[in-house]
């Protein structure tokens, strides 16, 4: 029996390289933003294919050191890429019947994968956004991931959540498929999300509007009934995304920190006992990110 070997010199093949090279081709942009999050800080980097695939050896180091990578389209242009997260092993069929198949689809953890679809053109975050609301609706998946800039993990490196760990260690996220084909249902989700996020712009021009009159009459009864109304008009949505989006509105308009406080901890009675501290725990999140 003949027996080949590898000539002298050659290097053996590496499986996290070629997992990821397919993983960002399937994606299909030149850019794309990597992070590193590790148990004491984390490290973002705006970063080319090739400076990737340079920068493997450092990304197994920090992997092996108990750092999650991920990967994710720069946030400051206009791509065609949605992510979903959370989804079940065999969703990505379903969603290829229905005319919505991913490019890319990577398991994370033994039966939960992500699945990346392409739209075919780049559209504005508000657009991804609907997209994704609309993908989550039909396929599932974690609620709390629809996000125009939702980070992915990357294939080639070891899922370091602690409750995945098992006999042999981390498990390693796979890529299961990387066709980086565009979906064909693509056209009609674009057009049913770009009329949804007009209407949504319309309720942030009334928000807005009920912000700036409250600021002048009775600014706390005011602002707690432009809040209830926003909550009855996202009756469907995460109601701590809502109101992360209201007090940063209202951050930006000038309203008082302390009026936004009590009258989170107002609605928020979802929160029983704890509605105070994440109201105030909110409010400070929001001003530290506008520091």
């Amino acid at each position: 029996m003949a027996v080949t070997r590898k000539r002298r010199g050659s290097m053996p093949d590496d499986r996290t390289l070629t997992a990821l090279t397919r993983q960002l081709r399937g994606m299909g942009l030149p850019r794309f933003e990597l992070t590193l999050k590790g148990p004491e800080r984390t490290a973002v980097r705006d970063m080319s294919v090739e400076e990737i695939v340079a920068d493997l050896a450092r990304l197994k180091q920090a992997n092996r050191g108990g750092c999650h990578v991920y990967i994710r389209p720069p946030r400051d242009i206009d791509h065609d890429l949605v992510l979903l997260d959370d989804l079940e092993r065999f969703t990505p069929d379903r969603m290829k019947s229905g005319g919505h198949g991913p490019a890319v689809v990577v398991e994370t953890s033994p039966g939960s994968v992500q699945a990346w679809v392409r739209l075919g053109r780049p559209v504005p975050a508000p657009v991804r956004h609907e997209v994704a609301r609309e993908l989550a609706r039909l396929y599932g998946g974690d609620p709390a991931a629809v996000n125009p800039h939702q980070a992915g993990r990357l294939a080639g490196f070891t899922n370091q959540k602690p409750e995945h760990k098992g006999p042999r260690g981390f498990p390693f996220v796979l890529l299961l498929n990387a066709p980086g084909t565009i979906a064909s249902g693509a056209d009609a989700l674009i057009v049913k999300a770009e009329a949804k996020a007009a209407a949504a712009q319309v309720k942030l021009s009334e928000f807005t509007e009920a912000l700036r009159v409250s600021a002048t009459v009775e600014p706390y009864r005011d602002l707690v009934t432009a809040w209830l109304a926003e909550y009855d008009a996202q009756s469907t949505a995460d109601l701590s995304r809502v109101d992360w989006w209201i007090v940063n509105q209202g951050l930006g308009m000038g309203v008082c920190p302390d009026m936004l406080a009590s009258a989170l901890a107002e609605v928020a009675d979802r929160k029983g006992r704890y509605d105070v501290a994440y109201a105030e725990r909110t409010v400070r999140a929001a001003l530290l990110k506008r520091a």
